[in-house]
Order: structure tokens, then C-alpha cells, then sequence
């Protein structure tokens, strides 16, 4: 298995050439990408992880690094196009749901 820092720096090479070619075009920056690809994706913000798959057309639900179930993965992908408004309401949703959930 591909782990996804790796796919993401040969997606790179293979359509931009550089890593600086890449963030000139995206405007992403050039520390977070090499750091993504030097020490992997696990300490980087999802959404830029995201960001990066979107331009590189790498699904990143494909990948079995993040060992989702079928139904977590529809669920991030709808999740991943809501704006601002709806992941606010989402989060207090899904903060209450975590709380009522995990009563001891």
C-alpha cells in the first residue's frame, strides 16, 4: 500500500514536475506540502490534505491509511462540500450527539 504522503509527492512530480511548480499554481504552502510529503499527512489540517487531493485528483477515501467504513466515507466526502453556515450547525449537532452519546 501507497501511503497517501507518497502519493501525493509522485502525483506532483508526475503532472507539475516540482513541488515549487505545484505551489505557484495552487498557492499552497511550500513548507506544509514538503512537510506533508516528508513526515506523512497525520499532523496536517484535513482541509488541506483535501485541498491538495482535490487538485492532485487523488481520492483520498480510496486509500485504506484511513481505514473508513463505506457509511464514514460518504459521510466526510458530503461533510468536505458543506460551507461555513452548515459545518458550524454540524459541529454543534454533532458536539451534542458526542456528549449525549458518551454518558458514563
Amino acid at each position: 500500500m501507497i501511503t497517501l504522503n507518497k502519493q501525493i509527492g509522485a502525483a506532483i512530480l508526475s503532472e507539475y514536475g516540482t513541488i515549487a511548480a505545484f505551489v505557484q499554481k495552487t498557492g499552497i504552502p511550500y513548507s506544509t506540502l514538503s512537510s506533508i510529503i516528508k513526515n506523512g499527512a497525520g499532523n496536517s489540517k484535513f482541509s488541506m490534505i483535501m485541498k491538495i487531493c482535490r487538485y492532485l485528483n487523488i481520492d483520498i477515501f480510496n486509500n485504506s491509511e484511513y481505514g473508513l467504513s463505506d457509511e464514514e466515507i460518504e459521510f466526510v466526502r458530503k461533510l468536505s462540500f458543506i460551507d461555513k453556515d452548515g459545518a458550524d450547525l454540524l459541529t454543534m449537532v454533532l458536539e451534542t450527539e458526542y456528549k449525549r452519546s458518551n454518558k458514563f
